[in-house]
């Protein structure tokens, strides 16, 4: 059997390209190495709790790219918020700092480096992105950056929020 499309990789990015791609009338192929799919997008349960592998982002809520995608596949979702984001940061539970509030309240952040992490977040405000998108997050933060705490987070964080 021949395939105009052949897709590497089961996440959502695949899935949902497959399936649009499917919906216009190619033949598509979609790969996985895994015995599961769905990539970063699945949750574990461990110990009594359920813990996505991964954090997701589903912006703007049903105008946003996931509500409209899904629409256009044929399922109408209905986006609800969920409970208060986490981050399990040395062998405990805690606020994930999404905010200035909850930046400046974390409790696995000394102040210094609130304040160190709330003048990084000012600076990407006003940086100038197009430079960044060929760099590492580590070589962003090198010279920026003197807490190994900060620098962990940001990586955290630059890796989740790729997702969308």
């Amino acid at each position: 059997m021949t395939y105009d499309v052949v897709i590497v990789g089961a996440g959502l990015g695949g899935m949902v390209s497959g399936a649009l791609l499917s919906k216009r009338g190619f033949k598509v192929l979609i790969l996985e190495k895994s015995k599961e799919i769905g990539g970063r997008a699945i949750s574990v349960e461990k110990d009594g709790f359920i813990l996505d592998y991964g954090i997701h982002l589903a912006r703007f809520g049903n105008k946003g790219i996931i509500a409209t995608t899904m629409k256009e596949l044929g399922n109408d979702v209905e986006m609800v918020r969920p409970g208060e984001s986490v981050i399990y940061w040395e062998n405990k539970f805690e606020a994930l700092p999404l905010s200035v509030s909850t930046i400046s309240s974390t409790k696995f952040l000394s102040s210094e480096e609130i304040n160190e992490l709330l003048s990084l977040l000012m600076q990407a405000i006003r940086e100038n992105v197009d430079p960044l998108l060929t760099i590492s997050i580590d070589k962003w933060l090198k010279g920026k950056v003197k807490s190994e705490n900060v620098r962990r987070l940001m990586r955290f964080l630059a890796r989740a929020q790729h997702c969308f």
